[in-house]
């Protein structure tokens, strides 16, 4: 079993936290670590949410383990092999947050030109409206091409 007391951040609010604990002390940071899945009703374990600026949806707690036991069937990939795991799961939240970020930069940009055609000005127009439309334009062609991808 493995023991492990102290606080942790990041951790997402499910029923299993992915706890990476280093059961090595003296190897190397890739060969030391190990993975268990620990239920978030384990005694011992406390979790207390963070109010985090943006990306709220879902929620980030710091975690504090005070005498937490694992049995060891909840140990992933065997001992001392977690930093496979980590790496394991790289390429796929690499592809999410890019996925996640080209949404956002659409949103922005249709946001943005649609201010730029809903916007009304004070004076009557004159060129820079003009060329604020222009503008506008621009982007919404680089939008376009950025769809074409």
């Amino acid at each position: 079993m493995a023991k492990k007391s102290g606080p942790r951040r990041r951790a997402r609010r499910n029923n299993v936290i992915n706890v990476y604990v280093k059961t090595d002390p003296k190897a190397h940071y890739r060969q030391g670590l190990s993975l268990f899945l620990v239920d978030n009703d384990t005694p011992g374990l406390a979790l207390r949410k963070l109010d985090m600026l943006g990306r709220r949806a879902t929620g980030t707690y710091e975690l504090t383990f005070d005498k937490v036991r694992v049995p060891p069937d909840r140990l992933i990939g065997g001992e001392n092999n977690g930093w496979d795991c980590v790496m394991s799961g790289l390429q796929v939240e690499r592809v999410t947050f890019g996925c996640h970020n080209v949404g956002a930069a659409q949103g922005a940009l249709d946001l943005a030109v649609q201010y730029a055609k809903d916007r009304k000005a004070i004076r009557p127009p004159d060129r820079r409206q003009s060329g604020d439309r222009a503008h506008a334009r621009r982007h919404a062609d680089r939008g376009r091409r950025c769809r074409a991808c």
